[in-house]
């Protein structure tokens, strides 16, 4: 089995608890959207805890406090997410329980982070690394409530690009005629411009990276998302564009991939179609999170796969277009940065 990973500061389970005890006396059918919200927040956030990797400042001393007390208290779900990561630490298909960090790797793939500075702090540090970190006031917001749904209706536009937008750094979109001359000219580039003018994050410290795989492109779309991407997104990102042969890479599902989440659209940016959404850190479920870290690990390392292979042909240049905005300048050093894959791949 595959798990996100989560670090967390002692302290901000110590003001989860605070927060767990003011509404716990609320009745269950209190009508109060904001109160509701609140509470299924509480309730994600529990399990996201429960079914990720688990890296923590708690010290491993007071862990071992805790497993001599033989889980006699339960008064808190801090001591509750300890008996279980305790029981579960070191189980090969069950999350494991990490103490003593006492700093946080912002770098990690997938990893949600909860932490005991002020919102501010960390919707800094959110902004800057493409990451989800939440400081102590961390239900002024709900926790990415809409951010998982099931097959819905979607146009051309995606309308729910606004809804989906979350802290990331790296995005992989999987359709295999994205590229191709059908339809409307550019009708597929322009959508996507217009999508990624909503989706992008706008303050990251690092260029966005961006992968696309496809099949048969038309050099009239690759030059058309060149010089939108250049014009319409103020944005330092990195782009990969990949069409490996059928017999390397063949998928005829689309897909669109950042390190929280996986976003299945029928037939985007051309028709009306579907559109679900699985975004790993606010789900419904344990399961839930099982299943799209499963469907999240498959495709990516299947890219990743193709890339590696692509790599072993003495043609592989033949199969991959590298772009990097804003363009370099003639007395800008740009050699070797395109040539490393991108940082989804350190899976």
């Amino acid at each position: 089995m595959r798990f996100p990973k989560v670090y967390v500061s002692s302290r901000f389970l110590d003001e989860m608890d605070k927060y767990a005890d003011r509404y716990k006396d609320s009745s269950i059918f209190d009508l109060d959207e904001e109160l509701n919200q609140q509470r299924e927040s509480l309730k994600r956030i529990r399990t996201l805890f429960l079914s990720s990797v688990f890296q923590t400042d708690i010290k491993s001393s007071e862990i071992e406090e805790f497993k001599e007390s033989e889980f006699l208290y339960f008064s808190s779900f801090k001591n509750i997410l300890l008996r279980r990561l305790v029981m579960n630490s070191g189980i090969g298909d069950k999350p494991n329980l990490i103490p003593d960090l006492k700093s946080q790797d912002f770098d990690q793939i997938n990893c949600s982070f909860f932490l005991s500075q002020s919102n501010k702090h960390c919707t800094d540090y959110s902004e800057k690394h493409g990451k989800i970190v939440l400081g102590k006031s961390f239900l002024e917001s709900p926790f990415f409530l809409n951010h998982s749904f099931s097959v819905e209706s979607t146009s051309k536009e995606i309308p729910q690009a606004e809804r989906i937008a979350h802290p990331c750094s790296s995005l992989i979109i999987i359709d295999p005629y994205l590229l191709q001359n059908k339809g409307k000219p550019f009708q597929k580039v322009d959508n996507l411009i217009r999508f990624f003018r909503i989706f992008l994050p706008k303050n990251l410290k690092k260029p966005f990276e961006i992968d696309i795989v496809t099949s048969n492109p038309d050099n009239k779309n690759i030059k058309r998302l060149d010089e939108q991407l250049l014009e319409e997104i103020a944005l330092p990102i990195s782009l990969h564009i990949y069409f490996p042969p059928i017999d390397i890479f063949k998928e005829s599902d689309r897909y669109f991939i950042t390190d929280y989440s996986i976003t299945v659209i029928g037939h985007p940016l051309d028709r009306d179609s579907y559109i679900s959404s699985n975004f790993l850190p606010s789900n419904h479920s344990n399961q839930g999170i099982q299943n799209g870290m499963e469907l999240w690990f498959k495709k990516i390392k299947s890219v990743k796969n193709m890339i590696e292979t692509l790599k072993l042909k003495s043609e592989s240049e033949s199969y991959c277009y590298k772009f990097k905005y804003p363009k370099p300048t003639e007395i800008e050093d740009s050699s070797g940065s395109e040539e490393v894959e991108h940082r989804i791949f350190n899976i």
